[in-house]
């Protein structure tokens, strides 16, 4: 089963969970706290996934990083979610397609550190 993690928290099959060892309700004996996830919670993390294939078709050849990174573009736009300012806001770079080469750029570097 495959965890994401995202700032303290993670998906597990339609649960986000947080690590927390003292809570007084912890759903699980290991400190677990289970939230449900909501659908914005369910869409960011399809889009997460989405972008991290597409890291692995440019590791593999199989598209430029400028494709790669304007689909990925286009999957943003696509979502109900995406709040383009705050991505402009903490994305490094000078315009939309050089933010999003370097996100694509930074994933398929974090395949190969993954791989070696």
């Amino acid at each position: 089963m495959a965890m994401l993690a995202l700032a303290g928290y993670g998906l597990c099959e339609g649960d986000l969970t947080r690590r927390n060892p003292l809570a007084e309700h912890a759903a699980a004996a290991d400190g677990t706290l289970l939230i449900p996830a909501t659908d914005a919670d369910r869409e960011l993390l399809d889009r997460m996934e989405a972008r991290s294939q597409m890291a692995q078709r440019v590791a593999a050849g199989e598209l430029t990083l400028l494709e790669g990174a304007m689909a990925c573009a286009a999957m943003d736009r696509q979502s109900p979610t995406f709040d383009l300012a705050r991505f402009r806001r903490f994305a490094p770079g000078q315009t939309d397609d050089e933010r999003y080469c370097r996100i694509v750029s930074a994933s398929v570097a974090e395949l190969e550190r993954g791989a070696h």
